[in-house]
């Protein structure tokens, strides 16, 4: 199975350096151009399913990758790491330690990355049993991606989870 994972366009704020978490915003025009530069590196590559995160900022990345090419499912489980009452992204009490696995920290309603990382982990899993001989696309949000990403090769207590940077628009290939 290939996996080609893709963080959504750029929104506001993104731009910004704002965290939105669940908080619902679009791609901007950066965004807009930053997609069709990664559809022109994967549009030979022929996808039999494509999942997305629930939000207008996947949803159109997936509609300008794949069009109505193949089917396009929503999945919760690609969603944002909800950031709680940090959500608006203005508060700099989010730090490095709400992504260390040990601590799992969930100050201010932050999702705790062990369930973060349990939600994807039994995406993965889903996907092993549902799709095994497919090519897949995913498209989903930095934090998501990050988990998917160490989820598949591997982590210990030494782990920076930090270390592993997701850009808008960047693409990500794994064979499961």
């Amino acid at each position: 199975m290939d996996i080609y994972i893709i963080r959504h366009g750029q929104t506001e704020s993104n731009k910004q350096k704002k965290w939105l978490g669940r908080n619902d915003e679009d791609i901007n025009d950066s965004g807009y151009k930053q997609i069709l530069d990664a559809k022109k590196m994967i549009e030979h590559i022929e996808f039999d399913i494509c999942f997305s995160s629930p939000y207008k900022r996947t949803m159109t990345t997936a509609n300008i990758l794949l069009g109505a090419k193949v089917p396009i499912l929503i999945d919760e489980r690609l969603s944002d790491r909800d950031f709680g009452f940090l959500g608006d992204g203005s508060n700099s009490r989010y730090t490095s330690e709400f992504w260390n696995y040990y601590l799992n920290k969930s100050d201010y309603g932050v999702e705790p990355l062990q369930e973060l990382f349990r939600r994807t982990k039994t995406f993965i899993d889903y996907l092993k049993n549902k799709y095994n001989d497919k090519c897949i696309l995913i498209v989903s949000h930095a934090a998501t991606i990050r988990s998917f990403h160490y989820n598949i090769v591997g982590y210990n207590n030494t782990t920076n989870m930090l270390s592993f940077q997701v850009n808008n628009g960047q693409i990500f290939k794994y064979h499961l």
